[in-house]
């Protein structure tokens, strides 16, 4: 639902990798996992008459989510090339382990300078400031007394990629929830894809019986959504009820009479101003320039239902 426009810093992407090479010596050994799957990748690529597109671990490990596209659509998963060479015994056996180091590089600890013991996870979520889960815009992911961190979903799942196990453009943050009921699904939003148009945005109508919450992917509708978030969100419409009450509560006559309570004081009408009020009433999404929604929950819901206000207040 919410891109994170912002990706992990040169020095988290480095402490990343060195990290995962603290766990494994051998992954850059002649015959390491690392240097392996690199080769695999790029044998794959080339017996599908494509360019090798993989520089080393390093690369395949730390790459762009716009790079991470472009490998991954120049595969082909179904081709005879790809199923004779991931099917191979050999190749299978050493996929499955990669593919498993996930959890136990994700979950285990590791020294770190400013604190005795922290997860890998918790590391990556601080450097992308975020707090927020970017699928639902919903749950919080912030860790606790740094012992457990968010979760992470493999935007192109580890059963048909498990090359991609490891790869941190891959690696959503995301809620228990989220995560979840995403499983092995694809999906048409990847939180890392900064260079799409498509945004999503809630439509919203006042309080009625018949009111609902619809959300939208550009001009698609995603009353089909695979992260059921139209459901998810079915119980906020209090939330879209209560700024409404506070719209008509708070109305231009209240806010003239407000004014008028405090008497004639130089220029306090334009002190108090139409955005001065909405601050008071609805808090930063009335900002025209707010886009810190992965840090504020329903933020995203707020901000299009605070737009469609004052909208209607302008008719």
């Amino acid at each position: 639902m919410i891109r994170i426009t912002k990706f992990y810093s040169q020095n988290e992407l480095e402490r990343y990798y060195d990290y995962i090479l603290s766990q494994n010596s051998r992954f850059l050994k002649s015959n390491g996992l690392g240097i392996f799957i690199v080769n695999l990748l790029n044998e794959i690529l080339e017996k599908q008459g494509k360019p090798k597109m993989v520089e080393d671990f390093k690369n395949l490990l730390t790459m762009s989510f716009v790079e991470l596209k472009r490998l991954h659509d120049s595969i082909n998963i179904n081709s005879t090339v790809f199923k004779d060479i991931v099917e191979d015994v050999g190749n299978a056996k050493k996929l499955k382990t990669y593919r498993n180091y996930y959890k136990r590089f994700f979950t285990s600890t590791y020294t770190y300078s400013e604190s005795k013991m922290k997860k890998n996870n918790i590391s990556l979520i601080q450097d992308l400031g975020i707090t927020v889960c970017p699928y639902c815009n919903r749950n919080y992911i912030n860790s606790r007394d740094d012992k457990s961190g968010c979760e992470f979903d493999h935007y192109y799942n580890k059963r048909d990629f498990p090359f991609f196990s490891l790869t941190l453009s891959n690696l959503i943050p995301s809620c228990s929830t989220c995560n979840r009921i995403k499983k092995e699904k694809s999906y048409n939003f990847c939180p890392f894809e900064v260079e799409s148009n498509k945004e999503f945005n809630f439509k919203v109508s006042p309080p009625s019986i018949s009111s609902k919450i619809e959300l939208y992917f550009g001009d698609e509708s995603q009353k089909d959504n695979v992260l059921k978030l139209e459901d998810a969100y079915e119980i906020h419409k209090k939330d879209v009820a209560e700024m409404f009450m506070k719209e008509e509560k708070y109305c231009k006559e209240y806010r003239d009479y407000l004014i008028s309570l405090l008497g004639d004081k130089g220029n306090i009408g334009n002190e108090f101003s139409e955005e001065f009020f909405d601050s008071m009433i609805f808090g930063e999404v009335s900002n025209d320039s707010f886009d810190d929604y992965l840090n504020h929950s329903l933020s995203k819901l707020k901000k299009d239902t605070y737009d469609y206000i004052v909208e209607l207040r302008e008719k």
